[in-house]
């Protein structure tokens, strides 16, 4: 299989630390990451759950650093502000992003062929939630065909508690029998964790001989410049790449308490680190982060110029 393209989910759309593992394993392997135009509008609608949590995390650090006692309503007026800018820099960045010729993603149309395919899934109950009816079918069966039209070979996703597995691949056994997406290897969707091992493992094939899937973790991670590895392990759990959150949080833990026995231990695994994935092979991952940093400080800049109020940095 040549040139691979994954798509995202939702979920994996918002969440910074979990999106840039995949985006980062899918740069080592060669693929594209797909967004299904269904998952970007959703993204966008609901990237304020995500990007509070990190404005009030940032608002209350920024408080202690100065020495500043803050009260509830100016936390609150803070943290609002600070949510604002980023859900406006963000769908900027979603919407600007695929367009550049470096990007590494690119958007699934919500074509009436979809549309065709998503209605097929919905009655061949491939997704099982009777409270989601946005745009007849519910989002879930949208984003799948999306990413199929678009020609995804996988498509990551945390949304298994709606997805009948069995009856996704029932309908892919008939309809590749008849020729339809016959590039689509099984099974389609897979778990964040399983997406990344997926996407490592293809590089691995692919670039050098296979190595220790922990390493292959801690190195990917460090070489997307990740400052403080515990809490980016912590997050990427929360955004369903569990198994890689784990191996991170425990290197990071262990390394925590080697600091004070054997110090240069720790700095001979992080220049290991350093060899194994060098920074320069998911620079496109970092540029795009970047991007998105950038615009969420304009998108800042912006609303200081109105409002004379906010500091622009990331939440």
């Amino acid at each position: 299989m040549n040139a691979p393209a994954i798509a995202i989910d939702t979920q994996i759309v918002m969440r910074t630390n979990a999106r840039r593992m995949v985006f980062g394993a899918a740069e080592m392997a060669g693929a594209t990451v797909i967004v299904p135009e269904t998952a970007a509008f959703f993204a966008k609608v609901h990237y304020h759950r995500v990007a509070a949590g990190y404005a009030a995390t940032r608002v209350r650090w920024e408080a202690a650093e100065q020495g500043t006692e803050l009260s509830d309503e100016e936390a609150a007026r803070l943290t609002n502000e600070r949510t604002e800018r980023a859900c406006a820099g963000f769908t900027r960045w979603l919407d600007s992003e695929p367009t550049r010729n470096d990007s590494l993603m690119r958007i699934a149309p919500r074509t009436s062929e979809a549309g065709t395919t998503a209605m097929e899934l919905a009655l061949a109950g491939a997704v099982n939630d009777r409270k989601d009816q946005r745009w007849v079918v519910g989002e879930d069966p949208c984003v799948i065909a999306e990413a199929l039209h678009a020609g995804a070979h996988w498509l990551a996703s945390e949304n298994f508690e709606t997805l009948r597995e069995g009856a996704m691949e029932a309908w892919l056994d008939e309809v590749q029998a008849r020729g339809r997406f016959t590039h689509v290897p099984r099974p389609f969707i897979l778990r964040a964790d399983t997406a990344v091992r997926t996407l490592m493992g293809r590089a691995a094939e692919a670039q050098r001989d296979a190595h220790e899937d922990r390493a292959d973790v801690l190195a990917l991670a460090h070489a997307l410049r990740v400052a403080i590895m515990g809490t980016f392990g912590e997050d990427i759990a929360a955004g369903g790449i569990t198994r890689a959150g784990a191996i991170i949080r425990r290197w990071h833990a262990d390394s925590a308490a080697r600091l004070g026995t054997n110090p240069q231990r720790v700095r001979d695994e992080i220049e290991e680190l350093k060899r194994w994935i060098p920074t320069d092979r998911v620079q496109r991952t970092r540029d795009a982060e970047d991007r998105r940093l950038a615009l969420e400080s304009k998108a800042g800049q912006a609303m200081n110029a109105r409002e004379n109020t906010g500091s622009g940095h990331e939440p």
